[in-house]
């Protein structure tokens, strides 16, 4: 398969632009604002979440309906997300909709108007979304894991923010805070599907070229201190118990990172992987168990997690410690080897198939790296990945630090 090549240009402002044209039917844009957690530690934690939200309610010229018919009138999709490292804002339509669908989003980024009792009314619904994810097993133990883990880093806050600190934030607080962060030298556009870079270009300067560029909040980049070697239940009336465990592993910027992403795989990505093979296949343990990686240029969290009965969890999770402890100390057969850079290749390839994923994911990798990994070059850096450096990338891993282990579920003690 050929992978489609990516073009990136910087308007006079400092606002970038990628594109990666193919031959998918329609297309996607995505805006993103490097904006949130480590950008915010003067500010309370969701105001880029409503901040989002907002740029939905209204312009100068469409109200919040207008906005909606707008984008319905072409046929277009759009929706925004936020996290710790920004707010994304993105759209599919039929290529020959993209500039008018863009002039909307753009009408957003530039003039919206907060009307005061939209806002009240926005508060009340951001509020829901945050009983929602208190109430919903797996969104609360995520937050609650990347609370204790990363003990106090700002990459630690919750992006949807608390009842208390929603609250708190005023209709003047959020339109100072979109005017210092909306700036050009942290806005990205990014499109993929049926389209021409040139157009693009043309198109984000035509409606973001006027603006001009002016300082805004520098980001807190200090290094991670994870709190490892740590047990925590949280306790719910469930029937199962969720785990993680979770050990620090090296930044995404790191070269080692294609090593770590290939051990995921090996070790709990999918069917195939070791832990699912024992946990679930052999054992019958857990329904779903995985391994997974959460990225961050100041270091990565590698964890493995599932659910299962209270009564096993003690077996579980010694289990999969010990099938990531096995890997540093055997080292990988050539064949599982090559199958799992196999299933990686077809995952990266097979991506390229959503020009929405590829919109969403170039936009906030230029965001939060500041600059696009060429992609023939990830493939490359898998193939190049040997069994010794798998073995030696486990070792440094699972072996230096005892992990942290979360779970959430019925009264039960693991000892670890």
């Amino acid at each position: 398969m050929r992978i489609p090549r990516i073009y990136q240009s910087t308007l006079s402002n400092g606002i970038r632009v990628v594109s990666q044209p193919s031959k998918l039917s329609g297309a996607s844009i995505c805006l993103h604002v490097s904006c949130g957690a480590q950008y915010d530690s003067n500010q309370p934690d969701g105001i880029s979440h409503l901040v989002e939200h907002m740029l939905f309610k209204g312009t100068s010229s469409r109200t919040a309906a207008g906005l909606s018919a707008g984008f319905n009138e072409l046929g277009a999709w759009c929706n925004a997300s936020t996290n710790i490292h920004g707010a994304s804002y993105y759209l599919s339509a039929l290529s020959e909709d993209i500039p008018d669908a863009f002039d909307l989003l753009a009408d957003m980024y530039l003039n919206s108007t907060f009307p005061e009792e939209v806002f009240e009314t926005e508060r009340l619904v951001l509020l829901n979304e945050v009983r929602a994810c208190e109430d919903d097993n797996d969104s609360f133990f995520s937050q609650q894991f990347f609370e204790g883990y990363l003990n106090g880093h700002l990459l630690g806050r919750s992006a949807v923010g608390t009842a208390d600190s929603l609250r708190g934030i005023s209709m003047q607080q959020a339109l100072d805070y979109k005017q210092a962060h909306y700036v050009p030298s942290r806005t990205v556009v990014a499109a993929a599907g049926d389209i021409r870079h040139d157009d693009i270009v043309e198109m984000v300067s035509r409606q973001l070229g006027m603006l001009e560029d002016r300082p805004a909040p520098v980001k807190d980049s200090s290094p991670i201190i994870p709190a490892v070697g740590v047990v925590r239940n949280h306790l719910r009336d469930v029937q199962q118990t969720m785990f993680c465990l979770a050990y620090p592993a090296v930044g995404e910027c790191d070269p080692k990172i294609w090593t770590v992403l290939l051990l995921r795989q090996i070790l709990g990505g999918g069917a195939g992987s070791r832990l699912f093979q024992e946990i679930r296949e052999k054992q019958g343990l857990a329904y779903g168990v995985s391994a997974s990686l959460s990225e961050f240029i100041e270091g990565s969290i590698f964890m493995l997690g599932g659910s299962c009965d209270a009564s096993d969890a003690q077996k579980t999770v010694e289990l999969c410690h010990a099938e990531a402890l096995r890997l540093a100390r055997e080292k990988v057969r050539d064949e599982e080897l090559r199958h799992a850079k196999r299933q990686l290749r077809t995952d990266l390839l097979l991506d390229y198939n959503n020009h929405l994923n590829q919109a969403f994911a170039l936009a906030a990798e230029m965001g939060n790296l500041g600059f696009i990994r060429p992609r023939a070059e990830l493939l490359k850096n898998f193939e190049s990945v040997t069994a010794n450096a798998l073995m030696q990338a486990a070792a440094e891993i699972f072996t230096n630090s005892t992990p942290r282990l979360e779970t959430l579920g019925p009264d039960i003690t693991i000892s670890f």
